[in-house]
């Protein structure tokens, strides 16, 4: 864990920039409820949804099932080293694809592009411990690839303009009392069962802070100090362990995505009113 003087002042601080950022995602928030809500049909079922239509005939152009592994050198030319290297990656690449469902999560980003305008996949490492009398050793290790909901996601938006801008990244999860316990101090704990039962869930947000290379575990629930703090040990090419994420329309002036729905919005509302009028004059003819 890292030396921070005064977490309680830090912890302070990243509660106003998270503030911050769910007030400019406020919006976009609401939009994705919106637009899942059309995508369903809840309101008028008996409508003929051309969005529907249009998004189920994109998704396999975008992703349409689970990549083989195949791996060369850049120069292409390999000698028998080289390709049995290779191939060793390849069917570790294999295996490790197999060990959760990697095709589902490629299609619920999917989705959520098409839908949301953004699409997230966040990497998690979870290594596995055992006690051995006083030691704690290792015992496996495993790099699972996550879907991550664009109504979860927060990312920096002071003096941001692209992606190679941010700061900060966070992601917003809701947890019981028993996987606060199993994940935290126990200070934290006993707080928080002390304020919540098992039914009321604890909001924590995962934050992954570049500059200070540093991950800090907080919750609006507990006032007194960030629930943990970790150094960066993974040491990822980029610093965050997720990839940019997937996004729509786009101007270079901030990372909230504008989704395609909000650009046909208008054409998809006339759509419906013909239909409408349709129905309303084959219903008149009847009679």
């Amino acid at each position: 864990m890292p030396k921070i003087e005064n977490r309680k002042n830090l912890r302070d601080e990243w509660q106003a920039k998270i503030s911050a950022a769910e007030k400019k995602y406020a919006d976009y928030y609401e939009l994705v409820k919106e637009i899942r809500e059309y995508y369903r049909n809840d309101r008028r079922r008996n409508k003929q949804n051309i969005f529907w239509s249009s998004v189920e005939t994109l998704k396999p152009f975008l992703y349409f099932r689970q990549p083989t592994p195949f791996i060369v050198r850049s120069r292409r030319t390999m000698n028998e080293t080289e390709a049995l290297a290779a191939t060793i990656l390849e069917r570790a690449l294999l295996w490790n694809m197999k060990q959760f469902d990697f095709d589902s999560v490629i299609k619920y980003a999917r989705n959520d592009f098409l839908l949301s305008g953004m699409g997230i996949l966040w990497e998690q490492y979870n290594p596995d411990f055992f006690c051995l009398g006083n030691e704690v050793l290792k015992k496996g290790e495993q790099v699972d690839t996550v879907y991550v909901s664009p109504n979860t996601f927060l990312a920096d938006t002071e003096n941001v303009n692209v992606w190679e801008d941010v700061e900060w990244i966070a992601r917003k999860t809701h947890l019981t009392l028993e996987e606060v316990a199993e994940n935290f101090p126990d200070e934290a704990v006993t707080y928080l069962q002390g304020k919540f039962t098992e039914k009321t869930g604890i909001t924590v947000y995962e934050i992954w802070d570049k500059p200070s290379k540093s991950i800090y575990y907080y919750s609006p629930e507990y006032p007194m100090d960030f629930l943990d703090v970790y150094e960066d040990t993974l040491h990822l090419k980029g610093f965050f362990p997720c990839p940019k994420p997937i996004m729509s329309t786009l101007t270079n002036d901030g990372l909230i995505p504008i989704p395609d729905y909000v650009e046909i919005k208008s054409l998809l509302d006339e759509l419906d009113g013909v239909n409408n009028r349709m129905r309303l004059t084959m219903q008149a003819l009847k009679v």
